[in-house]
């Protein structure tokens, strides 16, 4: 193995520089998505969408990063369900309840799904019949900020 890459010279280490460096990227993302579904308890699927490799190591650049979503992610990828009371949901491993809060429309016992709301979770911002505002969670890129969670992805790269 180190003859191998002794005997390399410039174009040719470069190459083989860069391929080493965006497969170790990729598993660095694999293990950030991964990190962040199971502290967030959201659903990996969506946490997937947030996390990528900005750009991909070039035989004249040797550097890449991984960058996480800012926009927040909504309620309804952290298992909301609609109770009379409001909206439970679990986050960071706590299940908890958003009073007043609703996915379907209609009253109570024969609720109906609404297609424009898309399965989200909306609570009115006033009293009134409307505005309502839909619920979000944090967003990915202040979950991979949290120290916990950088120094373990810091320490698996």
């Amino acid at each position: 193995m180190k003859d191998t890459f002794t005997s390399l010279q410039a174009p040719h280490l470069n190459w083989a520089l860069r391929n080493a460096l965006n497969t170790a990227a990729k598993q660095v993302e694999r293990f950030a998505e991964k990190q962040i579904a199971d502290v967030t308890s959201a659903k990996s699927k969506r946490i997937k969408r947030g996390v990528y490799i900005k750009e991909k190591a070039t035989a004249k650049l040797l550097e890449t990063n991984i960058i996480g979503s800012g926009t927040p992610i909504p309620l309804k990828f952290f298992q909301a369900q609609e109770t009379k009371r409001g909206v439970t949901y679990k986050m960071f491993g706590k299940k908890e309840i958003l009073p007043h809060a609703f996915i379907k429309g209609g009253s109570f016992p024969k609720r109906v799904e609404l297609k424009k709301l898309n399965g989200n979770v909306f609570q009115r911002a006033d009293g009134d019949q409307f505005p309502i505002a839909k619920q979000e969670g944090p967003s990915i890129a202040g979950v991979m900020s949290k120290p916990e969670i950088a120094n373990t992805i810091t320490q698996y790269a």
